[in-house]
């Protein structure tokens, strides 16, 4: 028994045996590690050639999104054939499946953030806009109370934030800032 499959890397057609379904393997042309997806009966041939086993089996089912290009997905899919980005699962993933349109809600709230944290950090306008009241009250509050004596501080803290903010991938930023609700850098 084998199952027809295309490597998420160089789009290369394999054959692995239906013995792998669920576990890591090689492409034999450029090496590249996935996961074998979970199979349905319908998908494992026993006796017709590589030819007609790829062009008879069923499509595999699609059952979520790439977190990163927002590309259908096998639902075990490992890394995405169209952008090749790592698939968080479970527990990796904060136990959330996060649709392409609130990651895109993220993004847009990154950039926002970032440079509202690069230009306008000592006033914590950063923290507001990503919802946290508290971080950004003590933030300009530090500012305010010192006569702008500590505002330096808090202008290096909120540059920092708003770089980090920027660099962070969209699924990144979304997984620790919205999902986990990082306060601080």
């Amino acid at each position: 028994m084998s199952i027809a499959l295309t490597c998420p890397k160089c789009q290369a057609t394999l054959r692995v045996g239906a013995e792998t379904a669920g576990r890591t393997a090689l492409c034999p042309q450029c090496n590249a590690e996935f996961q074998v997806p979970e199979i349905a009966a319908a998908q494992v041939d026993a006796a017709e050639p590589p030819a007609a086993a790829a062009s008879s089996a069923a499509p595999p089912a699609l059952g979520k999104f790439c977190q990163s290009c927002g590309s259908q997905l096998i639902v075990h899919a490992e890394i995405c054939p169209q952008c090749g980005a790592e698939q968080l699962h479970g527990a990796a993933a904060g136990g959330s499946s996060a649709t392409p349109a609130e990651i895109q809600q993220a993004a847009s709230t990154k950039i926002a953030a970032g440079i509202c944290g690069i230009f306008l950090g000592y006033l914590g306008i950063h923290k507001f806009i990503m919802g946290r009241t508290t971080e950004g009250v003590i933030m300009l509050l530090v500012s305010v109370l010192s006569c702008g004596f500590a505002a330096l501080v808090m202008s290096v803290i909120g540059i920092v934030e708003g770089i980090i903010y920027l660099t962070k991938s969209d699924e990144d930023f979304y997984q620790t800032y919205i999902v986990e609700e990082k306060g601080w850098f």
